[in-house]
C-alpha cells in the first residue's frame, strides 16, 4: 500500500494504517486520525491515494458505476492539535443510511453549528438522487461539483478537502460574479448512492 512505502521511505515504524472501505475510505482515515490526536500523538500524516487499473473498470461496473471513466488521484494532509489557518471541525461515515437530511442534521447538531451555518458546500453530481436532496436540504448555499475538477475516483472527497483548504486560506470565492467570504466549508461525498461521507471545515481567524 501507498501508506506502507511512505513509511519505508521515511523509516517510520509508528502506527500505520490503511482504510479501504469503499468510497468512505478516506472519510475513516480522518475518523482515524482523531482518535489518535485524542489519544496523545502529535502529528499524524493522513491521505488517499487511487491508481486507475484495467481491473478497475470491471470492479467498478460490478459495484454499479457502468459507462463512466475513471481516474487516479492523491490527496495527503499533517493534522495536529497546534494551531493551523485551517481547522477540521468534524467528519463522519454513513453506510446503507435511509435519509439523506437525518444524517446531516445528526453531523450538524454533533458539530455544535447550525445547519445553515456553513458558506459552501463540495459535492458529486454523479448520484443524481443525493445531489437533488443536498440542492434542496442546503437551498440558498453556493455549491460546487468538485469532481469536475477531481475527476471520478473513490476517495476524491480527499481532493475535495484539498480543494476546501485552499478556498478557505484565500477566504473568498466568486459566484455568480459576485464574490462572497468564505469561513466554512461543507464537503458531501455522496460518490455512492448507499454512502455518504461529510466533512465540515472552518478557517481560523488570526
Amino acid at each position: 500500500t501507498i501508506a506502507g512505502q511512505i513509511s519505508l521511505i521515511l523509516q517510520n515504524h509508528n502506527y500505520n494504517m490503511t482504510h479501504t472501505q469503499n468510497t468512505l475510505s478516506f472519510e475513516h482515515a480522518l475518523q482515524d486520525a482523531f482518535l489518535c490526536l485524542e489519544d496523545g500523538c502529535e502529528k499524524l500524516l493522513v491521505g488517499a491515494a487511487d491508481e486507475h487499473i484495467g481491473i478497475l473498470d470491471n470492479i467498478s461496473e460490478k459495484i454499479g458505476y457502468k459507462n463512466i471513466q475513471l481516474t487516479s488521484g492523491a490527496s495527503f494532509f499533517i493534522l495536529s492539535n497546534k494551531s493551523s489557518r485551517v481547522r477540521v471541525l468534524n467528519a463522519a461515515s454513513f453506510g446503507l443510511f435511509n435519509s439523506l437530511s437525518e444524517r446531516a442534521e445528526d453531523f450538524f447538531s454533533e458539530s455544535k453549528i447550525d445547519l445553515r451555518g456553513v458558506d459552501l458546500i463540495l459535492y458529486s453530481t454523479l448520484n443524481e438522487n443525493n445531489a437533488d436532496e443536498i440542492l434542496s436540504l442546503f437551498e440558498g448555499i453556493p455549491m460546487l461539483n468538485f469532481e469536475k475538477y477531481s475527476g471520478i475516483y473513490f476517495t476524491n472527497s480527499a481532493f475535495a478537502m484539498h480543494f476546501a483548504i485552499d478556498i478557505l486560506e484565500r477566504g473568498r470565492k466568486q459566484f455568480n460574479g459576485m464574490t462572497i467570504d468564505i469561513k466554512r466549508v461543507l464537503i458531501c461525498n455522496n460518490l455512492n448512492s448507499q454512502n455518504l461521507g461529510l466533512i465540515l471545515l472552518e478557517k481560523v481567524e488570526t
